[in-house]
C-alpha cells in the first residue's frame, strides 16, 4: 500500500446577530454572519432627530463597529457565537431664530440647538414701546406652541431652522395675557378684573353681559378716530363695570369720552379728557354713573345725564370749556358732592330735571338743588336714635335757578356719623342719599 495525507476542510460558522435599533424603526432585526466574513447587507434604522451613526457591540457607540453610518460592513464578523450589536445615534443639530414680531428696539443672535438635548432659551432682549413682552409663540400670531422667556426647551425641530415669535400684550386677565385691551374685556367673566399693561389707542365696548373692573393701571386710553360715528366713544358701556386709575382720552371732532348706556358704571381715579369736539366728556344715557375722585376736562360739556339715568359724583373736578360742566337733559337727577366745576355755564337744567350738589360745611352739610321747580323739600335726620331729630328742611332762594339748604348738626342735636335725607321736588321722590357728619 501507498502512504498518502488527508487534509481537513473547515466551514465557517454562522451566527445570528440581533440588531438593537436603540429607540429607531424600519429597519432589519437581525441577520446571520458568518465568521471570518463581512458582515451581511442590512437595510439601517432611522429614527425623528437623529441621525445613524452604524452599529457596535455596546450602546452608545462604544465597543467594536461592525457597521457603518451607510448600513455597510466595516469588518469581518470575528465573534464565536451569537452577539447583539446597537444601533448609534447623534442628534441633528438645528438653529432657533428669535423675530421681535413688531419690536421698536434690541435684537438678539440665532441659538443653536441639539435634538434630544435641552438648552434654556436666550433670554429676550427685544423691547416694544407700550407693551409687555410675555413670552415667545412658533406663530407670530400666538396660535402656535408659546414658551415662556429663558425656558428650558427640546426637540422644536428635527433640522433646519425654527422662528420663535415674541408675544407683546396690552392686557391681562390674572396669568392670561392679551394682544388688546378690548379682547381681554371681551374674554373676561363675571367679577374678573382687566388689567391695562401699556398705553393704547383704541376704542372699548362693553357689552351687556359683561360685570367687570378694568384696571387701567396708570396708563392711557386714547381714541384718535370716530369708527361708531356720533354714538362712538373711547369707552362704551351696556352692561357693570368699574374703571380704576389712569387717564381717558378723546381726541376726534365727533362722538364722546365715555358713554354708559349700561346698568351702572363706576369711575374712580381717572383723568378724563375731550379735546377738539363740542361734545360731552362722560354722557349718561341709561343706569347710574358714579364718579369718584376724577379730574373731567372737556372742550365741550362736561358731566351730562338722559334717559331717565342717574349720575354721583364725588370729590371731583370738572372742566368745561364750551359747554356746561353739569347738564341734566332728561335723567333722574345728578348729584355734586364736594366736587367743584367750571365753565362759563356751569350748571345747567334743560328742563325741571335734578341737579343737586353736597357740600361740606363746618357745621354739617349744605345741599344746593339747581332747577325752576314749584315745590322741594328735604326731611332729615341722623341715624343715631332713629328719626327723633327729623326735620324738614326749608329751602331758600339763592338766584337763577338754585336753591340752597343747610343741614347744621347744632339743629340736629349736635349728632355726628351719618345723616339720612330724602329729596323731593315738586311733590315728588326724587333720591335718598347718607352723608358723614363729623
Amino acid at each position: 500500500t501507498e502512504a498518502g495525507i488527508l487534509y481537513a476542510h473547515w466551514t465557517a460558522n454562522t451566527y445570528t446577530v440581533t440588531l438593537d435599533q436603540q429607540s429607531g424603526s424600519g429597519g432589519t432585526g437581525s441577520v446571520t454572519a458568518t465568521y471570518d466574513s463581512a458582515m451581511p447587507s442590512m437595510t439601517k434604522p432611522s429614527r425623528t432627530g437623529y441621525t445613524f451613526q452604524g452599529y457596535y457591540t455596546s450602546t452608545g457607540g462604544g465597543g467594536t463597529q461592525y457597521y457603518n453610518a451607510n448600513g455597510a460592513s466595516v469588518r469581518a464578523y470575528n465573534i464565536a457565537g451569537a452577539t447583539t450589536l446597537y444601533a448609534y445615534w447623534t442628534g441633528n443639530t438645528y438653529t432657533i431664530a428669535f423675530n421681535g414680531n413688531g419690536n421698536t428696539g434690541g435684537s438678539m443672535s440665532n441659538l443653536s440647538m441639539t435634538y434630544g438635548t435641552a438648552k434654556n432659551l436666550t433670554a429676550n432682549a427685544f423691547n416694544k414701546t407700550d407693551y409687555v413682552f410675555v413670552g415667545w409663540n412658533t406663530k407670530s400670531d400666538w396660535s402656535g406652541t408659546s414658551y415662556s422667556n429663558q425656558q428650558s426647551v427640546n426637540n422644536l425641530a428635527t433640522s433646519g431652522t425654527v422662528t420663535l415669535y415674541a408675544k407683546w400684550a396690552k392686557a391681562q386677565i390674572g396669568s392670561t395675557y392679551y394682544k388688546t385691551l378690548q379682547a381681554a374685556v371681551d374674554a373676561a367673566t363675571s367679577g374678573q378684573t382687566v388689567t391695562l399693561l401699556g398705553n393704547t389707542t383704541e376704542s372699548i365696548t362693553i357689552n351687556s353681559n359683561k360685570n367687570l373692573t378694568i384696571n387701567l393701571n396708570g396708563k392711557t386710553l386714547t381714541l384718535n378716530t370716530s369708527p361708531n360715528g356720533q354714538y362712538g366713544a373711547t369707552i362704551r358701556n351696556y352692561g357693570t363695570v368699574t374703571i380704576n386709575n389712569g387717564t381717558v382720552n378723546h381726541t376726534t371732532t365727533t362722538s364722546r369720552t365715555i358713554l354708559n348706556s349700561g346698568t351702572s358704571m363706576t369711575l374712580n381715579n381717572l383723568t378724563i379728557n375731550l379735546t377738539s369736539c363740542s361734545e360731552t366728556a362722560v354722557l349718561t344715557a341709561s343706569g347710574t354713573t358714579t364718579i369718584n375722585s376724577c379730574t373731567i376736562n372737556s372742550s365741550g360739556y362736561g358731566v351730562a345725564a338722559q334717559g331717565g339715568s342717574s349720575v354721583n359724583v364725588n370729590n371731583s373736578r370738572i372742566t368745561a370749556s364750551s359747554g356746561g360742566a353739569i347738564v341734566n337733559v332728561g335723567g333722574k337727577y345728578i348729584k355734586l358732592v364736594d366736587s367743584s366745576v367750571s365753565s362759563g355755564r356751569a350748571i345747567e337744567n334743560a328742563s325741571r330735571d335734578v341737579i343737586f350738589e353736597i357740600t361740606t360745611t363746618s357745621d354739617g352739610y349744605k345741599v344746593s338743588i339747581y332747577g325752576d321747580y314749584s315745590s322741594i323739600s328735604l326731611p332729615t335726620w341722623g341715624d343715631v336714635n332713629g328719626q327723633n331729630d327729623l326735620i324738614w328742611h326749608s329751602i331758600y332762594y339763592v338766584s337763577g335757578n338754585r336753591w340752597d339748604v343747610d343741614i347744621r348738626k347744632s339743629e340736629h342735636k349736635n349728632e355726628t356719623g351719618t345723616y339720612i335725607s330724602h329729596l323731593y321736588v315738586n311733590n315728588s321722590y326724587v333720591a335718598g342719599f347718607t352723608f358723614n357728619v363729623k
